[in-house]
């Protein structure tokens, strides 16, 4: 059988690719129409699959990818939405 990536050579956990796509897809859910952010979780889920394909990750190391990603994606937001309350809104009546 001929490997598709070289073996990786370092630890895999968890899963950046996972999280990172699940983290991203998660907010566009929350703030898109339905019709954008469903596709993107296929997407993000076909990712992590992927990772477990190409045999680069164990299936814990893409699981916890994808709760970190989606835990992320929250604290992500919260802090987006606590920055703005403080500095956005002010900064929108400044120039208004």
């Amino acid at each position: 059988m001929i490997p598709l990536v070289k073996k990786p050579i370092d630890f895999s956990f968890p899963s950046g690719h996972t999280a990172a796509a699940f983290s991203a897809a998660c907010v566009f859910v929350r703030n898109l129409p339905k019709k954008f952010g469903i596709p993107l979780i296929v997407l993000a889920a076909v990712i992590a699959v992927s990772r477990l394909y190409v045999g680069v990750h164990y299936p814990s190391d893409v699981l916890v990818g994808l709760i970190s990603g989606i835990v992320l994606s929250y604290a992500a937001e919260f802090c987006v939405n606590k920055c703005w309350d403080r500095w956005g809104k002010a900064d929108a009546e400044k120039i208004s």
